[in-house]
């Protein structure tokens, strides 16, 4: 039985456990242990009341490690009822475990992000995965413990769909036809590649690379290949009470640093010479619309940064106003630029711009 404080994120039954190590002359390296047929349970517990939240059973072996004294290396794979293997998807964990300091690492394979998963989760993960919205599937689930550094967990992904932990309206917004359009929209990142890493004091966006979409409300919305890092820290302290309080506050007020990159992409007419609408970051779009730009090639990077959090008046946090700073190389546009009104083709620009102006370095047209 595995069970996670309710009230301390990242403490587990297990962390308070005291082997007795002691040397002696006849101690030996036990032998390896088969397991043919048990089940893990795991749930939250607060004081000596447990809550199984779920279980699975699953076989495998715990030996000694050979290279590393006091380790021991276990093995598990998911089994049903029977006692057969499960199916290719079944959970499938190995990893290291030191028994005198309970210091271990895992690897976590098979898993799906539904509901049978999200309740296996430490809780500053599943209030994580209810910010982002998660969906999909991971490739490999890491996970690590000390009793020096916290707790964490590392998702590793390659088809989830995730909206980042940051309040929309101060990062993106929607472009259609050389204008920045009202929307309220909530884009959603698809990620092919990437890293989600968790602590109880940060959450960790790693070279997350896929496609940006709006959401539905609008079918003439493409897609806009990205790559993603991001840190949100540190985290405001855990409410465990009002999870979902916290969830919200952390999106409004904890301090972020993310950088967005887009790479040669390009934006051309359908067969009708209508243009499509596509989500970007503000500045990206008030300098795209500078120029009313159309038919393009857009490269560009984004730096946004917000700092700590200050108390109000009547005492309640208020987030710090987003800093922003990035550059856009545009090559093969169309567009009319505000103060020379006349239509021009095959604009090659370079812009910089932060939260107050755009600058223009080079402007080429015909």
């Amino acid at each position: 039985r595995m069970s996670e404080d309710r009230r301390r994120s990242g403490a587990f039954n297990f962390m308070t456990l005291e082997p007795k190590w002691e040397p002696s002359d006849t101690q030996h390296e036990p032998p390896t242990v088969t397991i043919d047929n048990a089940v893990v349970e795991y749930g939250v517990h607060d004081g000596e009341v447990f809550r199984g939240e779920g279980l699975r059973r699953v076989s495998g072996l715990v030996k000694p490690a050979d290279d590393a004294p006091g380790w021991f290396y276990f093995q598990l794979g998911e089994i049903d009822d029977r006692g057969s293997a499960a199916s290719r998807e079944g959970v499938q964990v190995h990893g290291m475990w030191n028994f005198a300091t309970n210091e271990h690492w895992s690897t976590t394979t098979g898993l799906q992000l539904d509901p049978r998963t999200y309740v296996m989760c430490p809780q500053v993960v599943q209030a994580a995965w209810k910010g982002m919205n998660l969906e999909g599937r991971v490739s490999s689930v890491y996970e690590r413990w000390s009793p020096d550094t916290p707790f964490s967990v590392t998702l590793t992904v390659d088809d989830v769909g995730l909206t980042l932990p940051i309040d929309a309206k101060q990062f993106w917004a929607r472009y259609r036809d050389g204008q920045v359009v009202p929307t309220t929209s909530q884009p959603r990142l698809h990620v092919n590649s990437g890293s989600i890493k968790v602590t109880n004091e940060a959450i960790e966006l790693q070279k997350l690379s896929g496609d940006l979409l709006g959401s539905g409300e609008a079918p003439d919305v493409v897609g806009v290949p990205y790559l993603i890092n991001a840190r949100l820290a540190p985290l405001p302290p855990m409410d465990w009470d009002n999870k979902e309080q916290w969830a919200d506050l952390s999106l409004r007020t904890a301090p972020f640093d993310v950088s967005f990159q887009i790479e040669d992409f390009t934006v051309k007419r359908d067969t009708d010479g209508r243009m499509p609408a596509l989500d970007l970051p503000v500045v990206v779009a008030k300098a795209l619309a500078k120029f009313q730009l159309t038919d393009w090639s857009l490269s560009s990077t984004v730096q946004v940064t917000r700092g700590e959090a200050v108390k109000d008046a009547s005492g309640a946090m208020v987030g710090a106003e987003p800093v922003t700073n990035g550059q856009a190389f545009i090559t093969n546009a169309t567009g009319r630029y505000a103060r020379f009104p006349y239509l021009l083709e095959n604009i090659d620009a370079h812009l910089a711009f932060d939260n107050t102006k755009i600058d223009i370095d080079y402007v080429k047209g015909t």
